[in-house]
């Protein structure tokens, strides 16, 4: 993606709401996707591509790391024009898509691991198989550890402590995506975040994990318009929220934002 590039966030009004008040977004667990089985089904792809020899010591650190670290994950489209994504994530119509500059996503919380990356739909096994050949030092690397430290605690403790040889394995498989979701044109920002940093909310009668990722560095709040430069009302969305923007541009936080409704005759 290039650095100015825009891409949209699909919400509710009130989620819409809390971003613009507290100049932060809420990135989930990746287990609470849509296919709950989405990276547990590219991590059996993924070890099961490996040599024989190289498995256990992959599976083993890839389990390790999933109980010591939370992969969260904010979702993000191409465009603020997609239906379905209006229907499905924009509260079927009432809601609203956030534009976020791709640069900007990296702008705070320096000490965590962040990547944004694009979903692949398809031939997902030649993408495993491509991963192989990206990630065979490290691959390589974590094999070596296991020899050495058979004693499956000390090997799981190196991965407690220092996730590093896998945050980007675990990334790239977080891109693999089921076909039947490919209109929505999903790119991913994803987050590594240790268990101590996660809070919960609950939805559905479900329990979420999820880290609340800052947009802008406090005492910055008046150049956050440069993070979010644009605001996408739904079809169905009451057009009185366009005006209630001005009470953000009241006190400089929306100033230079481009507000839009997509009127696309979904009633």
């Amino acid at each position: 993606m290039e650095d100015n590039e825009i891409l949209y966030h699909y919400t509710s009004i009130e989620a819409l709401n809390s971003i613009l008040q507290n100049k932060s977004i809420w990135v989930s667990d990746c287990r609470f996707l849509n296919d709950v089985k989405e990276l547990n089904n590219a991590k059996e792809m993924f070890v099961n591509s490996l040599p024989q020899y190289a498995q256990t010591a992959l599976d083993l650190a890839l389990h390790t790391l999933g109980f010591n670290y939370f992969h969260c994950i904010l979702s993000l489209s191409k465009s603020p024009k997609i239906l379905s994504q209006w229907r499905a994530y924009g509260n079927d119509g009432y809601g609203a898509a956030l534009g976020i500059r791709c640069k900007d996503l990296n702008r705070v919380h320096s000490d965590l691991k962040k990547e944004l990356v694009e979903c692949v739909y398809h031939d997902h096994e030649g993408f495993i198989k491509s991963l192989l050949v990206m990630f065979k030092s490290e691959i390589d690397e974590i094999v070596e550890l296991y020899n050495q430290n058979q004693a499956h605690n000390i090997f799981m403790q190196h991965f407690e402590s220092s996730p590093d040889l896998l945050d980007r394995i675990v990334t790239q498989l977080l891109r693999v995506k089921n076909a039947a979701f490919e209109e929505e044109g999903e790119f991913r920002f994803v987050v590594h975040v240790p268990a101590n940093n996660v809070k919960t909310r609950v939805s559905n009668n479900l329990i979420i994990p999820y880290f609340e990722h800052s947009l802008i560095d406090i005492g910055d709040e008046k150049f956050s318009w440069c993070v979010t430069p644009e605001i996408w009302f739904g079809p169905k969305a009451d057009d009185r929220n366009i005006y209630a923007i001005n009470a953000f541009q009241h006190f400089r936080l929306l100033m230079g934002h481009r507000i839009h409704k997509y009127d696309c005759g979904y009633v």
